[in-house]
């Protein structure tokens, strides 16, 4: 008789690098901070889980990231404090095998899926401290959750009389830090960059 199908969880934690570039608005009243920025980063290096049900190179990896954000916070003195949430997009790449070998009714048999790339679509949701050291000069340390949902694979054996599925879920914990520099387009009543207000 037909496997039954059933799925298998996969869960991995691994670090990994991330580079990019972002750009944003600003707008503050006050001591209260409103703004909107976008970027994107790619990430270099593999997070693959080598021991699911034995089976061996499966995992996933994503391998670029983009966010659009609002962003709100509080500045005192230099810094800014501040929570940021919004949508975040990413390329995924299952590294799961293309066969695997299972059985129906004690005959060996031979499951086949396709390797997915895939670009998907979750949210973001962080906070970080900003701080101003010259005019329009910035750094920040920003620690961001990014759920891409789920990157499931199917196989299915010959004919189709049996299948089993993957889960698999695309989760971020990402802590990075950037420079930033502040111009003045937009600003009222005034020419030339203007200091840092925090």
């Amino acid at each position: 008789m037909p496997a039954a199908p059933f799925a298998a969880g996969n869960t991995n934690n691994s670090a990994r690098f991330i580079g990019g570039v972002q750009v944003g608005y600003n707008w503050q009243i006050n001591n209260f901070v409103l703004g909107i920025e976008g970027d994107g980063q790619a990430l270099v290096g593999s997070n693959n889980n080598n021991n699911t049900f034995g089976f061996i190179g499966n995992g996933s990896t994503t391998s670029f990231l983009g966010t659009v954000r609002g962003r709100a916070g509080v500045a005192f003195d230099h810094f800014l404090v501040y929570g940021t949430a919004g949508v975040a997009f990413g390329g995924s790449n299952n590294n799961w095998p293309n066969t695997i070998i299972g059985n129906i009714g004690g005959v060996p048999t031979f499951f086949t899926a396709n390797n997915s790339n895939n670009t998907r679509i979750g949210y973001a949701v962080g906070a970080g401290v900003e701080y101003a050291f010259l005019n329009n000069w910035s750094v920040k340390v920003e620690y961001l959750f990014v759920d891409l949902g789920r990157n499931d694979r199917t196989y299915i054996a010959p004919g189709g009389l049996a299948g089993f599925a993957f889960k698999d879920r695309e989760q971020e914990h990402i802590l990075r830090a950037g420079l930033n520099y502040r111009f003045n387009w937009g600003s009222y009543g005034a020419a030339a960059p203007v200091v840092a207000a925090y």
